[in-house]
């Protein structure tokens, strides 16, 4: 097989399942919080189908500036102890998380909706969070611990990962 059929495959394999997922939750179900849990349960669906795939996620990056005002004026003062240089570090700053999604490399993402791209994922900054710059990690593991932390605690998650995976299943 030639390796654009390979990619084709992959792609029509990872859109059917979506599509089983949306009839089954709706699309609105699929993001709006629940993206986290969604692409961790899609993820694992498509790892054991021998699909290698990676979590990815967009943020508001956190300004280490804060101000304070005194009777002599107004200073900036730095925060070093905001750091969003590593996953750990944005669910300790406990910054917006705007979207997860699947990664397969190339630039080549997945969420609820199906196939997306970098302009769409820029686009959702912009247009629903009003971030022109948002902070970006991709490549990370299914099972990197602070990945699930980040999406247990900082997403709006209604919809448990496993009732996506058990559910999704069940119908393919």
């Amino acid at each position: 097989m030639k390796i654009n059929e390979v990619e084709n495959k992959i792609d029509n394999t990872i859109v059917q399942i979506i599509k089983t997922a949306q009839k089954i939750f709706g699309t609105d179900n699929l993001s709006s919080g629940n993206c986290g849990n969604f692409a961790l349960a899609l993820g694992k669906i498509l790892k054991e189908k021998g699909i290698n795939v990676k979590l990815a996620f967009i943020f508001r990056e956190v300004d280490n500036t804060s101000y304070d005002i005194s009777k002599d004026g107004v200073f900036a003062v730095t925060n070093d102890d905001v750091d969003t240089d590593s996953i750990a570090g944005v669910v300790k700053a406990e910054t917006d998380i705007y979207h997860v999604f699947l990664d397969l490399g190339n630039n080549i993402f997945y969420d609820g909706t199906g196939k997306i791209t970098v302009d769409d994922l820029l686009d959702m900054a912009e247009y629903q969070y009003d971030d022109e710059n948002p902070g970006y990690f991709n490549d990370i593991d299914l099972n990197d611990p602070d990945m699930l932390r980040l999406i247990r605690t900082e997403t709006n998650c209604r919809i448990p990962m496993q009732t996506f995976y058990q559910k999704i299943k069940e119908k393919i």
